[in-house]
C-alpha cells in the first residue's frame, strides 16, 4: 500500500499550501471562494520514506474556485549504495475545488501521477510541465514516463474542476 499525504492548499489572491504528515497519510487543505478552506488526501508509493512531509510544493496554477493544480515533492527513500541519498519524488495532482462534494470540507483530487523518480527512473523533458491558462491545459513531457519510454500527456481542466486526459 502506498503513503498516503494529507495536503491544505488556500487559493485566494494567490496560492499557499500548507502541507502535513502522518503515519501513511499526507493532508492538502485548498481554498475555497469566501476564504473557507478544505483538505485532501493523497497518495504517495513507497519510494517515499513513511513519515515524510513534501520539502517543496510547487503551485503550477490555481484556478479560483475551480481547482488547483501542483507538484509535492519528496526526499526519495534511500536504497543500498548511496541510491538515491540526494534524489527525490515528484508527483503532479490537479485538486479541484468545486463545492458539492459529499464532505464539504473535502478538496478532491481528479487526477495524480508522478512525473519525476529517482527510485523509479522517472525524468521530465526541460520544459515537464507546461500550463497554458487560456485552454486550462497542462502538458506533462517526460524523457522518461512511468511507462519506461518518453511520453507527453495533456489534461484540460473544465469549468467543474473535472480533468480530460490526451
Amino acid at each position: 500500500m502506498g503513503h498516503v499525504q494529507r495536503l491544505r492548499p488556500r487559493v485566494d489572491a494567490g496560492a499557499d499550501v500548507e502541507c502535513r504528515a502522518g503515519s501513511r497519510r499526507s493532508r492538502r487543505h485548498a481554498g475555497r471562494p469566501g476564504g473557507c478552506r478544505a483538505f485532501v488526501v493523497v497518495e504517495r508509493d513507497g519510494t517515499v520514506p513513511l513519515e515524510a512531509e513534501p520539502w517543496k510544493v510547487d503551485v503550477v496554477a490555481a484556478l479560483p474556485g475551480r481547482a488547483i493544480v501542483l507538484i509535492d515533492r519528496y526526499r526519495s527513500k534511500p536504497g543500498g549504495l548511496s541510491l538515491c541519498q540526494a534524489g527525490e519524488e515528484q508527483f503532479l495532482r490537479v485538486i479541484s475545488l468545486v463545492s458539492g462534494a459529499p464532505n464539504a470540507e473535502a478538496a478532491t483530487v481528479k487526477y495524480s501521477t508522478k512525473v519525476a523518480s529517482c527510485r523509479d527512473t522517472i525524468e521530465l523533458a526541460d520544459p515537464g510541465v507546461e500550463w497554458e491558462g487560456p485552454a486550462s491545459t497542462l502538458r506533462i513531457h517526460w524523457l522518461t514516463a512511468p511507462s519506461a519510454a518518453a511520453a507527453e500527456r495533456s489534461l484540460t481542466i473544465d469549468a467543474t474542476g473535472h480533468v480530460a486526459v490526451r
